[in-house]
């Protein structure tokens, strides 16, 4: 019973301290940061398929106008979020738009872009299970022969228009929000 109380006693006379040292980490990606209606984008889409095309459709015409400020337009973008998500999930909105989570994405979705082969003058296009224009006419044309032509892969991450008919035909389009 006697040696508790010395080993007590022991301790509280020596004197450690453990110097705080404090842990700072820099990540540095080969990307640069993304546009933060993209980002917003992505944010959505992982909420709700529905919510994501419902946002596309709120955002089409919102563009960065030279003399807005930055801050203006991110909260702009955000007033638009605002009516698909709930007040927290706009608070992780605006966390993940902070640390710019949703880049990868964004960035892997244009490196996919990237791999397709754009039509001459197009800034952005439709692919139809392989075949590739940005003119409406060649859209509706390719759209009749598709079932000729095998369909594409589509990823896990892929946004896709809700629809009650599996066997239509996959039209791609690629092309920036906003």
């Amino acid at each position: 019973m006697m040696k508790l109380p010395f080993i007590v006693l022991i301790l509280r006379f020596c004197n450690t301290s453990a110097a705080g040292k404090g842990v700072t980490a820099s990540l540095d990606a080969k990307w640069s940061s993304m546009p933060l209606l993209l980002e917003t984008s992505e944010f959505v889409a992982e909420e709700d398929n529905e919510k994501f095309w419902q946002f596309v459709d709120t955002v089409k015409e919102i563009t960065y106008l030279r003399g807005d400020s930055e801050r203006t337009y991110c909260d702009l973008i955000l007033k638009k979020a605002g009516q698909f998500l709930s007040q927290l999930k706009l608070n992780l909105l605006k966390f993940a738009l902070s640390l710019r989570a949703y880049s990868p994405t964004v960035q892997m979705f244009q490196q996919i872009a990237a791999d397709e082969p754009v039509p001459k003058g197009c800034s952005s296009f439709v692919a139809v299970n392989g075949e590739h224009t940005c003119s409406a006419g060649q859209i509706k044309k390719f759209l009749k022969r598709a079932a000729t032509r095998p369909k594409p892969y589509l990823f896990k991450g892929d946004h896709t228009f809700p629809t009650n008919n599996p066997e239509a035909p996959v039209a791609i389009l690629y092309a920036e929000i906003g």
